[in-house]
This record gives structure tokens, C-alpha cells and sequence, in this order.
């Protein structure tokens, strides 16, 4: 079998070139990945901190639970982790199937996780006013967390739209 006519061979980088969209989804997916595992594990250490806070607290204050109270209660870091369990699950189903509908039911988690930590500052912040809660387990992990989570939504909407750029189309630059 011959080669075709009018190349030697030596043009094979040309017909060998990998789309941008291939490599920059490469690149993302694995940003990606250690930013959900960084924020789940982030999460889970928060947890167990808030936990392990709550059962040495006094009795006095174990007693008063009540969401006006302002303390940081475990069960709204429980649903923080919950949410970030969910959307770390959507995400790693989204980047091996390469589904936009994972991805977008990640972004939604994300936002989910957000409020469920936005209520968590907001409640420790009041009880930290009162002198009643340890800034680290109240303020300085959740506002990480939210700095994380802002993170993923950032790549998750950046594999979202390098998933939905048509081939061969060159991607616009800011």
C-alpha cells in the first residue's frame, strides 16, 4: 500500500492535532477533582471539630438549642456535609461520563452547601458577638469552605462550558 500523493509524511503533526477543547477539559478535570475532595474533607474535618465542640460544651449551654440561641448546632454542619457528600458524588459521576446534567446538578449542591455554611457563619457570628463560640469552629473554616466552594462553582461552570463548545471552534479568551 502506497502513501497518498503529495505528502512525504512528515506533515503527520497536522493530522495529529487534539482539539483545545479536549485539553483544556483534561486540564480542568483535574482541578476539579482535588478541589471536591479538598471541600468534602474540609467539610468532614468541620463536622467532627463542631461534634467533638459540642460534647465537651457545658451542660448549661448544651441546653439551650434552639436556632435563636445563636450557637453553631451540628445538625446544619451535618447537612453542609451532606450536600457536600452529594455534590462530590455528581461531580465524580459527571467528569467520568462527561454529562452536563451531573454538572449542573453539582453546581446546584454547591449553592445548597453554600446557604446550609452562610446559615452556619450567620448563627456563629451572632453567638460570637455574645462571646458564647470559638471563632475557628464558627467563622474561620466556614469562611474557607465558602472560599472552596467558590472554587467549584468557578470550575464547575468552566467544564460546563468547555463541555458545551462545539468542536473545532476555537474558545474565546478573556
Amino acid at each position: 500500500m502506497s502513501r497518498p500523493t503529495g505528502t512525504d509524511g512528515s506533515d503527520f503533526g497536522f493530522r495529529q492535532r487534539v482539539e483545545s477543547q479536549y485539553s483544556d477539559s483534561v486540564r480542568v478535570k483535574g482541578t476539579f477533582r482535588k478541589l471536591n475532595a479538598g471541600a468534602a474533607g474540609l467539610t468532614g474535618a468541620w463536622l467532627s471539630l463542631v461534634v467533638a465542640a459540642s460534647f465537651m460544651a457545658p451542660a448549661s449551654s448544651a441546653a439551650s438549642s434552639d436556632l435563636s440561641s445563636g450557637t453553631l448546632h451540628p445538625w446544619l454542619v451535618g447537612a453542609s456535609f451532606a450536600a457536600s457528600l452529594i455534590a462530590l458524588a455528581l461531580g465524580n459521576v459527571a467528569i467520568v461520563q462527561n454529562n452536563t446534567m451531573f454538572i449542573r446538578l453539582f453546581l446546584g449542591h454547591v449553592v445548597l452547601d453554600l446557604a446550609a455554611v452562610g446559615l452556619a457563619i450567620y448563627f456563629a457570628f451572632t453567638a460570637t458577638v455574645r462571646h458564647e463560640q470559638n471563632l475557628l469552629l464558627g467563622i474561620a473554616l466556614p469562611a474557607l469552605l465558602v472560599v472552596v466552594k467558590g472554587f467549584q462553582l468557578s470550575f464547575g461552570r468552566r467544564l460546563l462550558a468547555v463541555w458545551q463548545q462545539p468542536a473545532g471552534r476555537q474558545r474565546k479568551t478573556k
